[in-house]
């Protein structure tokens, strides 16, 4: 059981990421058995001290060090406060919650569909397939607003050259493709017709996935 009293967490960075949104570097000072166990789409609690708490999710996950990633964007009290601290800040966190993503070992063939930051709560388990550690292929349809909305810029640039990927905006710009994610669902239904689809986004993206796929016949 996690203990409700938050522990020490070190702010190592953070850089632009995506509309109001910056991808921060933390690290858990003697990071403990549950940490090292996280599973991709789980979340933890991020306090700053004064202020209160939050619920994140990782972007990447806790290593033997302590160091984790994660993506967030400003769009409050606390999230003003930490956008504030400086390199160094001490902060609380507790953590990990959640039962993550369904793994699916059985599964062969996943198509994942991410809407805006919706993005964050895949990255590991993305991550996790591309390094090998779960035995499918992966294909993954990404949506955002325009170009500045987008998030995970260095992620992206890696999983552009590992895996069957799909950007799209509704402002396109030259060389972009334009629309809703759902607009090319059939692209990769038809390449790559998958056993599981995952999505992660705005609500109407997700109704919109889901009746997708009673569609297919998923």
């Amino acid at each position: 059981m996690n203990d409700p009293t938050p522990r020490r967490l070190l702010l190592q960075g953070h850089y632009a990421d995506g509309e109001d949104a910056r991808h921060f570097d933390f690290r858990l000072d003697a990071p403990r058995s549950e940490d090292l166990a996280v599973i991709p789409g789980q979340f933890f609690m991020l306090c700053v001290p004064g202020v209160g708490e939050a619920p994140f999710t990782y972007v990447s996950a806790p290593d033997r060090e302590g160091r984790f990633s994660a993506l967030i964007r400003r769009v409050g009290r606390l999230t003003d406060a930490l956008f504030a601290q400086a390199e160094g800040a001490v902060l609380g966190y507790r953590g990990p919650f959640g039962k993550g993503w369904p793994l699916f070992f059985s599964a062969q063939r996943v198509l994942a569909v991410a809407g805006g930051c919706g993005l964050a709560p895949l990255a590991g388990l993305v991550e996790e397939t591309i390094s090998h550690r779960l035995p499918m292929q992966l294909s993954l349809i990404y949506g955002a607003r325009h170009a500045g909305a987008q998030v995970l810029s260095r992620e992206r640039a890696v999983w552009r050259q590992r895996l069957a990927f799909i950007e799209t905006l509704d402002l396109a710009t030259a060389g972009m493709r334009q629309g809703s994610p759902l607009a090319h669902f059939d692209e990769l239904f038809a390449a790559t017709p998958p056993d599981v689809v995952l999505c992660c986004g705005p609500e109407p993206l997700m109704l919109a996935t889901a009746e997708a796929c009673l569609r297919r016949g998923l």
